[in-house]
């Protein structure tokens, strides 16, 4: 497995594998009526391809032997699973992605059914936290040395009206979620309920300090 930035020729695959991920992964956790809510396979490809753009996006793909073993590479896949695209080596799968933007706020995280527990996630946590503070890290660093305060600079997330402070790793976690950002020293913030289609679901407000 390995890890590479993002490809608008990838949207697709991602969008297929975001649905098979929440209906697969997510069940245990949600009812039917609530994961049709959170992944209706109706993704606006164009509004998440400039969202994957603007953000720092990284693909973990997993090699195969050969051609003949990409169905061994991601076995048992249903519905709109995440295949070989154009523009991939038919001997690699899309296995898990993420997103990250520029406030720290992790966007989105799925790892293929498949390869849960592997370490996928945390490969790609790893990668989007570290280039984070490559880019920003001095910065926070000099501001925290210099005040002693946390930054005063938030952000607006979509369904919370909670505000989210660049002095920290953010995100919205799942039920399921959950116990890998807290392994990642996240902590609970605020529980929500984030009603979608008019479906109520679950999930967490969940922050690690950066400085």
């Amino acid at each position: 497995m390995y890890l590479r930035k993002y490809h608008p020729s990838d949207c697709a695959a991602l969008a297929a594998l975001f649905y098979e991920t929440v209906h697969t992964v997510n069940a245990k956790d949600y009812s039917p009526e609530q994961l049709d809510a959170w992944a209706d396979g109706q993704v606006d490809l164009n509004a998440w391809n400039e969202s994957f753009l603007a953000h720092n996006t990284y693909v973990a793909v997993q090699e195969c032997d050969g051609a003949d073993d990409i169905d061994s590479c991601a076995s048992d896949s249903a519905g709109p699973a995440p295949r070989k695209t154009d523009d991939i080596p038919a001997t690699t799968l899309i296995i898990g992605f993420g997103d990250m933007d520029d406030t720290g706020y992790l966007d989105r995280l799925y790892v293929h059914k498949d390869y849960q527990r592997k370490g996928v996630a945390t490969a790609i946590c790893d990668r989007l936290e570290e280039e984070f503070w490559l880019s920003h890290g001095q910065f926070l660093q000099n501001s925290a040395a210099q005040k002693n305060v946390m930054l005063d600079s938030y952000v607006q997330k979509e369904n919370t009206s909670e505000k989210i402070k660049n002095d920290t790793f953010t995100t919205h976690a799942s039920i399921t979620a959950r116990p890998f950002f807290e392994k990642r020293g996240y902590a609970v913030v605020k529980a929500q309920q984030v009603v979608r289609k008019g479906i109520s679901i679950r999930n967490y407000i969940m922050r690690k300090r950066i400085v």
